[in-house]
Formats: C-alpha cells, sequence, structure tokens
C-alpha cells in the first residue's frame, strides 16, 4: 500500500529522485524584472514514483486488476473554510444515470455498456472513455465504442500499456489526435504484449476536458450531485481494498485508522447517488453509484456503491468530457508529445506562451487547443504570420474568453487561416488566472515517467507579451502546452434536390454536391455518372465535375432532359463522388434523378 506520509518526505523523496520544482530563475537573459517558477510537483506521485510501480495495480483479488496513478501535477481541492454548503433541497434522494427518469427501466440508460479491463492495469483508459461515451450519448444522442486497447499502447509515456495510467496521459493521447480510435478497428487485447493498430486514425477531437477540484471532506457530497446533474458522468478514483468490499449488497467503505492515508489506486466513474442506501461500516446511509470496469458479471451489473463518507474516495480532482458533436479536424500542429506535466508561472496569475509552426501541408488553421491551470482563466488567442526575432508580427486572427475551471480548452479562432504549404504561423496564447502564480502548461522531462524533446525555436513564454524567452534556453527538453488545429481536407456529400423531372418540361433534375469544413478556397469535386439514362441522349451531357466556389458551401448540378418523342419507361442519372485527395467522401456518396417519359 502507498500512504500519504506528510510533506516533508514528500520533498525528500523529490529531492532523491530530482523531481522537485526548478529554483526560482531569471525570467529572461537580463530582459525579464520577474522570476520564473516552477510549481511543486504532486507529493502522492512522488511517494508513488519511489515506492514502486507494480504496488497499485493488483485488487486483491487475481481476478481483476487497478491501475491508476497519481498524475504529477498539483491537485486541488475545495477549501472548507471558503465553502457555504449547498443545500440539497432541491435535489433528488436518488438519481442514477442508468435510469434516469427513475421508472425502473433502463432503456433510457445515459451510459454505453460496461466494459471490462481484464488482467491490465488500464482502469484510467476504460474511466476516461467511459465518460466520453456517456456524454456523447447524453448531449447528442450517438452510440460510441471507443479503443482502450489503442489508448494504452500508444500513450507514448515510460511506463508498459498494462502498467498503469492517469487522466493526463490519457489527454496527453486525446488532445495530440491519436484518438480516439473505434473499438472495432482496435479491440482490446489485455496482454502487456498485445497487439495493437499503429496507423488507426481518430474519430472525434476531444474538445474539451473539465477538471473540478476533490470534494472538501467527507461531507460535501452536494457539491459532486450537482457537478454529475450539471455535467454528467464524472471520471473520479478511489483506494481500492478488496476486504472492505461487501460482494453481496455491492457496496464499499473504506475508512483509515492513523494519520496516514492511502493513495488512490482506481479509476473509476460517478454515475449517480442513493441517500437511502446503507453501506455496511459507514457511520451514516448514502452513497454514490459508481462505475467500475471489471465487466457486468461483476457487482449489480458491473457498478457499485461508494459510502459517502469514504475517506479517500474523490480526494483529488474531478474529470468530465465536454465533446462537440461533430468536432474533426485532420491534423494538429504541436510540440508537447506528453502533454501539461508542470505549471511555471511568474510571480503572478498572468503570463504569455507562444509556439512558432510551419505549415508542411496545405490547410485551414481553424482553432486552438491550450490549458487553463486553474479556475476564471481570462484567455487571449493571438495568431501571427511572422516572428522577427524579437517579437511577433502581423496579425492574422484572434479570439478571447473566459472559462469557469481548469483543463483543457478547444477554442475556434475568429477567422480561418488560409495556409499554403511552407507558410509560418505563430500561436500566442494569454492566459489571466487568478489565484495561482503558476498559469503557464509545460511539457517537461520527469524521469521515470516520460522523456520529452525540444528544439530552439519552438516556444517562448513572456510575462509581458512583449520581451520573450525561449524556454529552451530554460529548459533544454521543454515546450509550452497548446495545439493548432488544422483541417485539411473537406467532407463532400450529394444529394437529389429535385429528385424527379419531366421528359418533356422546361424544367431540371437537380443534385446538390454539399461540403463541410474550410470554404476559404474553391474545391472541384469529381463524380462518375451511372443509371438507365444516356448521357447525351437522354439529358445534356455533364461534366463529370463540379466546383464549388470560395465562400461556398455548396453547388448544384442541373440534369436537363432531352425530349426523345419516344415511348419509353422511366429512366435513371445516378451520381457518384469519385474519391480525391483533395477531399474525402462522405455520406451519401451517390444520389439518384429519375426522367420520367412523357410520351
Amino acid at each position: 500500500m502507498i500512504l500519504r506520509v506528510g510533506s516533508v518526505i514528500g520533498v525528500v523523496l523529490a529531492l532523491s529522485l530530482g523531481l522537485l520544482a526548478a529554483n526560482p530563475i531569471n525570467g529572461a537573459a537580463g530582459n525579464h524584472e520577474t522570476r520564473l517558477t516552477t510549481a511543486p510537483l504532486n507529493p502522492d506521485f512522488l511517494e508513488y514514483m519511489e515506492s514502486g510501480k507494480m504496488q497499485v495495480l493488483r485488487s486483491g483479488d487475481d481476478m481483476y486488476r487497478l491501475g491508476y496513478v497519481p498524475s504529477p501535477l498539483p491537485q486541488r481541492k475545495r477549501e472548507v473554510s471558503s465553502i457555504v454548503r449547498l443545500q440539497a433541497d432541491s435535489l433528488p434522494s436518488r438519481y442514477d444515470m442508468r435510469d434516469p427518469n427513475g421508472d425502473g427501466d433502463q432503456k433510457d440508460s445515459l451510459l454505453p455498456p460496461v466494459r471490462d479491463q481484464g488482467t491490465c492495469g488500464s482502469c484510467w483508459a476504460f474511466a476516461m472513455y467511459g465518460v466520453y461515451e456517456s456524454q456523447l450519448k447524453r448531449l447528442f444522442g450517438q452510440t460510441a465504442d471507443f479503443s482502450e486497447n489503442n489508448m494504452i499502447h500508444r500513450h507514448g509515456f515510460e511506463w508498459d500499456p498494462c502498467q498503469g495510467g492517469n487522466f493526463d496521459m490519457s489527454l496527453a493521447y486525446l488532445s495530440r489526435y491519436d484518438g480516439p480510435v473505434r473499438e472495432k478497428k482496435d479491440p482490446y487485447n489485455p496482454l502487456p504484449d498485445g497487439t495493437y493498430c499503429e496507423k488507426c486514425v481518430a474519430v472525434k477531437y476531444v474538445h474539451d476536458l473539465v477538471v473540478l477540484p476533490a470534494k472538501a471532506d467527507i461531507n460535501d457530497n452536494e457539491y459532486i450531485k450537482r457537478a454529475i446533474l450539471n455535467n454528467g458522468a464524472l471520471i473520479s478514483s478511489m483506494y481500492w481494498d478488496a476486504s472492505r468490499f461487501n460482494s453481496a449488497e455491492s457496496t464499499y467503505y473504506y475508512k483509515t485508522f492513523s494519520m496516514l492515508k492511502p493513495v488512490v489506486n482506481h479509476a473509476v466513474v460517478i454515475v449517480g447517488w442513493d441517500d437511502q442506501k446503507v453501506v455496511k461500516g459507514a457511520p451514516d446511509p448514502g452513497a454514490f453509484i459508481v462505475r467500475n470496469s471489471w465487466g457486468s458479471e461483476w457487482g449489480e451489473g458491473g457498478y457499485f456503491y461508494i459510502s459517502y463518507y469514504d475517506e479517500v474516495f474523490a480526494s483529488i480532482n474531478l474529470e468530465h468530457v465536454v465533446p462537440k458533436k461533430n468536432a474533426r479536424f485532420d491534423r494538429a500542429y504541436y510540440y508537447d508529445e506528453f502533454g501539461v506535466t508542470h505549471h511555471m508561472g511568474y510571480s503572478s496569475g498572468t503570463a504569455w506562451l507562444a509556439n512558432r509552426f510551419v505549415a508542411d501541408e496545405p490547410g485551414w488553421l481553424r482553432s486552438v487547443g491550450f490549458y487553463a491551470t486553474g479556475p476564471d482563466t481570462d484567455y487571449e488567442i493571438y495568431v501571427y504570420g511572422l516572428f522577427d526575432g524579437n517579437g511577433f508580427r502581423k496579425l492574422l486572427t484572434t479570439a478571447k474568453g473566459k472559462v469557469a475551471e481548469a483543463g483543457w480548452y478547444t477554442v475556434r479562432l475568429k477567422k480561418e487561416i488560409v495556409l499554403a504549404k511552407g507558410t509560418e504561423f505563430n500561436v500566442v496564447v494569454k492566459v489571466k488566472t487568478p489565484g495561482t502564480t503558476w498559469p503557464i502548461a509545460i511539457e517537461m522531462s520527469i524521469k521515470g515517467y516520460c522523456q520529452t524533446s525540444a528544439s530552439p525555436g519552438q516556444s517562448y513564454i513572456s510575462s509581458n507579451g512583449t520581451t520573450w524567452t525561449d524556454i529552451t534556453t530554460l529548459y533544454p527538453d521543454a515546450n509550452v502546452c497548446m495545439k493548432a488545429l488544422v483541417k485539411t481536407r473537406p467532407t463532400v456529400t450529394i444529394k437529389a434536390r429535385i429528385p424527379d423531372v419531366l421528359e418533356g418540361s422546361t424544367d431540371d433534375g437537380r443534385f446538390i454536391v454539399r461540403r463541410t469544413g474550410s470554404a476559404s478556397l474553391p474545391i472541384t469535386v469529381h463524380y462518375s455518372i451511372g443509371g438507365t439514362a444516356t448521357s447525351g441522349v437522354d439529358y445534356k451531357a455533364l461534366p463529370g465535375k463540379v466546383t464549388i466556389g470560395a465562400g461556398l458551401g455548396y453547388k448544384a448540378v442541373k440534369v436537363l432532359p432531352i425530349d426523345d418523342n419516344k415511348k419509353e419507361p422511366n429512366e435513371t442519372v445516378i451520381l457518384t463522388i469519385k474519391p480525391n485527395p483533395a477531399y474525402i467522401v462522405g455520406t451519401p456518396s451517390s444520389a439518384r434523378v429519375t426522367i420520367k417519359d412523357d410520351d
């Protein structure tokens, strides 16, 4: 068991591992008056790294595995002294996302089927996708099944696929657009040497992942209830000890009997609560309904109840995904493969960070993703066309806003920027995060966790937005954490707008070829011609291609019938979009117009 043993030992461990926050240093080579500091790493993470990785993986039952390992990032907790206890008057005594209307019929469930992680330490991946898939179902009615196998094999960190992970690792994988991959493309394989799909592509972009603080104490339960009602299922964690599980009632309660509290070791999903649920050993009734990843034969169909008064449950950050219905890009430009590993700052909550990129293919810069290290963060995003060695010039577009909580956020720019191959573009983000002096999210190596790399001329930081420091002059393996998200190919579809036309009329049948995505440039769509009608005989010949102009979302293809004064059956014209490197063929890709005989 890994125990929290206090800040003094945590500092000793940090020194022994070489993982303690850097000493304050000058923010720039002789130019900055403000000093740059790095937030201390999470003491639980330091203790875990010192104690040995495999200690958190076993559940006490050889049939099941755990797999959650602490994040290196500081964890937030709601402060008791600043909390006005939330009133439960307006909350139902029970809420269950398996049966949200409470009628006893789970046909309206907002949750995907329970999965089984088997003997692999992959609970963290199952928890992340349990929430992601649930949100797609809750918000859009979409059914999704994403590949945990792909996530655990492609996360890139220094741990084997079944050696455990955390939600920062899953977000790093998702934010760099390696996933989610569909389960059917890369089925789950719990074997440590299992195969996986190296070239599978992501089907959505994660968009936003919101990080909420841990509950203040064992009585701060209305906070979690309201978070579920407002946001859906929550990613959480617990300390699992098989001896504390009541298998007959599917209930769990962990209480410590000393000042030493265990470190969380298992990732789960909170999906509801029951104020009347009795949990053996707990001081009072009341429990959260929790989704596990040990299959539907375990517990209550794969779920169980954790007492409100469990002393470790929800004691670190809670998280939830905020997806968009059709969030897709074609690529992400970035340098932070491992996402955020450290928080930095210039002795205040305000800082500037920037990445310089060069487009290696044509495309349209549409959105920027960045981390907010704390709540109530104001952000301003600027895209520039030039960096002259001293500052950024040639402003191209902007965006600004405010986020209520810490997390990863994807922001649509005011204007799409057309990128030719070889185009320089520079993304600058100003963040203002009250209550912290470390508002900058940084990727940097941590021994035994991730080995990062960086090059001069990639990432810059500033305390004032005027004087910039190449971060590699301070930390040779560091980059700032942000992504530039680009559409390189639109998706093209075709439908019959006027599906029937009379042979002898002056009207026309009509197809509509439509594109989604950027409309900044014209695009030529090629199509094949089929059907029973003959081009040039039964209707005026079609060219086999259509150009959708710049600024336009669609173009019509007209079928003009030729009257041959012959009695004949109705005839058809079928157009099918041809594959082309300039676009993605969407659905529907084929459509039909019928020419009706008038003789």
